[in-house]
This record gives structure tokens, sequence and C-alpha cells, in this order.
């Protein structure tokens, strides 16, 4: 009778941890999705911003050409620590073409580039939510697997560490530059 109850415990136990690294993997891949999405939605405002910028600074052009081949490589890019650091070089290109409007006057007068720019902080607060949402469900994640005594069925769950999203480019330890970003 014991046997059993204990059958019965051990049991229940392991159907709860199976439910809920099923529950934490499903976060997870809402998680990728959300930072996806949020990097797509980049990827499809980087031509027109390069576009418009290109109109009025014919002098910049290999600044615009990095941020394309950088857009186009991040795209392609699914393994996360290379994603990563593309998508590092990617901001810091970006973020040296949002500050060519300093030396473009009628840049800055340009509606459509105004509109860009906004359309870009947004896009790029969106995309810091989606990867801080990404990094506390990894978090979650990681913590569970590696409790005691769940971290004992790691292997018959066929679960291990995720790796967290992050960004080391040297603009983001930086303090920003308020004027960089007055229209």
């Amino acid at each position: 009778m014991i046997c059993i109850c204990f059958l019965c415990v051990v049991s229940c136990f392991f159907i709860w941890v199976y439910n809920k690294v099923i529950y934490l993997k499903n976060l997870l891949l809402e998680a990728e999705s959300g930072v996806a999405v949020q990097l797509k939605r980049r990827y499809d405002l980087v031509p027109n911003l390069v576009r418009v910028v290109s109109s009025y600074c014919k002098h910049e052009t290999s600044a615009l050409e990095n941020v394309t081949q950088l857009r186009a490589q991040a795209m392609n890019v699914k393994d996360l620590e290379k994603k990563e650091a593309v998508e590092n070089k990617l901001e810091e290109s970006i973020c040296a073409v949002l500050v060519l409007k300093e030396n473009y006057p009628k840049l800055k007068a340009n509606d459509l580039f105004i509109q860009l720019q906004k359309d870009l902080v947004l896009i790029e607060d969106d995309l810091q939510y989606s990867r801080r949402y990404y990094n506390g469900v990894v978090r979650k994640y990681n913590i569970f697997i590696n409790l005691f005594p769940i971290f004992l069925f790691q292997k018959v769950l066929h679960v291990a560490d995720r790796p967290f999203f992050q960004l080391d480019g040297v603009h983001e330890k930086s303090v920003p530059m308020i004027k960089d970003y007055l229209l």
C-alpha cells in the first residue's frame, strides 16, 4: 500500500514537472517569436529609411550600404549567438544613419524622415521589450530546470539551459546624447 502511494506521488510529481517544462518551453517559443516579429519590423523599415536618407546624403553611401548589408545578414542568421553579433553591428549602423540628420539640415525637415525616425525609435523600444520578455522567460525556464530534484530529470525531459539574448554594442554601454534624438 505504501509502495503504491509512493508511486502515485512520484508519478504526480513527474507529470507536474513535465507539464511545467512544456508550459515554459511554449513561453520560450512565444518569446522567440515576439523578438522575431520585432526584428522583422526593423528589417522592413530599414530599407525605407535608407532610401529617404540616401536621397539627401549622396556622400554617405558607405554607411547606408553597410546598414543594408547587415540587415540582409541579420535576416538570414538562425543561430542566437551569431544573430546577437550581427544585431549589435546593425544597431550601431542604424544609430550612425540617424546621426546623419545633424549634417544634413534638409533631412531634419523632411516629414518622411521624421516619421521613419519615430517609427524606428518605436520599433527599437518594442524590440527591447521583446528581448526583456524573452530573457525573463529564459530566466524562469533555466531556474526551474535547475531546481532540485527537477535537474535529475533533465535528460529524461530533454531540457538544457537556454542562452539569454544579449547585446554588447558599444553604443548601448554609453550614455545616449539627447541632441541625437531631437528633431
